[in-house]
């Protein structure tokens, strides 16, 4: 199965790039955060057009998530495990079975500043899903936590460890609360995975299994998607510097990232490769679905 997480900030807005997407990339899940509609506004037929199942938890302009799958969609449920029917609670939590993975789709609350309300309100949010997928789930069943999380697991998450050191998103207390998830809980296949850390919104992060895994660096697919202008997008920030790719460059070689020798596809812009403007980027998946 290739499984996909991804922070749309706005399907309103981004509806047309995700159907195009979803249009060559055909993954058999896609997981949603942020979509900032209701229920009422989801546009699932526009998804049944394109093969896709899909179940919604939303708030309207705020938060809001969603799984699609065309590979069946099963026992739904949207929030926490031990949620009472009338506790109101933000739309950012919501499983399904997935040909027999479970998958949940989690939009993390920002944390805002270390030390504040919000802060504590997110620490809790994290040691409630720890106990919701000990109390929800089938330890035997396999697993996948998808979606943005508002953490960088590690400093190599961050683009200055210096700069962001102590600040949300890269707290110890955070970073711990994140691990316990998967840590915690005894899982024969569960993997976490986010689309989007402290960085900001990225484009869809990618998996093609749940082997066993407790970190969000995933194997990379088997195939790439065709169209190297929509990879750029993820692999390089700043729309100025996608437009200047304009093909993809495959190689064998060991990742800077996580020291493992893959073959992968190095957007190669169109500026001189002698250049150092024009250095070829090599990384493979744990940089993309990382979302740096």
């Amino acid at each position: 199965m290739r499984i996909a997480t991804w922070n749309v900030n706005s399907l309103n807005k981004r509806m047309p790039r995700v159907e195009e997407w979803l249009d060559y990339a055909k993954p058999d899940v896609l997981c949603l955060q942020e979509t900032k509609l209701s229920d009422a506004n989801f546009p699932a037929m526009a998804f049944a057009a394109l093969g896709y199942e899909a179940a919604h938890c939303g708030q309207g302009q705020w938060n809001g998530v969603a799984v699609l799958s065309r590979v069946g969609l099963d026992d739904v449920v949207a929030g926490f495990s031990d949620q009472a029917d009338d506790e109101v609670t933000e739309a950012r939590l919501l499983w399904a079975t997935c040909n027999g993975v479970r998958v949940v789709s989690v939009y993390v609350p920002n944390g805002r500043l270390v030390g504040s309300e919000h802060y504590e309100a997110k620490l809790v949010w994290l040691e409630r899903l720890r106990r919701g997928l000990d109390m929800a789930c089938d330890p035997a069943e396999l697993l996948i936590i998808c979606g943005d999380f508002n953490v960088a697991p590690e400093d190599r998450d961050v683009w200055d460890p210096a700069k962001v050191n102590g600040g949300t998103h890269v707290s110890e207390p955070e970073r711990a609360a994140s691990r316990s998830g998967a840590s915690s809980t005894s899982f024969a296949g569960c993997t976490t995975m986010t689309g989007s850390t402290a960085t900001g919104t990225t484009g869809p992060a990618t998996s093609t299994s749940t082997a066993a895994c407790a970190s969000t660096c995933s194997s990379p697919p088997s195939r790439w998607p065709t169209r190297p202008r929509s990879l750029s997008s993820i692999a390089l920030r700043g729309r100025a510097r996608a437009r200047r790719t304009t093909r993809l460059c495959w190689s064998t070689s060991t990742c800077s990232y996580c020291s493992s020798v893959r073959s992968f596809a190095s957007p190669v812009p169109s500026t001189s490769r002698s250049s150092a403007r024009g250095k070829p980027i090599s990384a493979c998946s744990c940089f993309i679905v990382r979302g740096c």
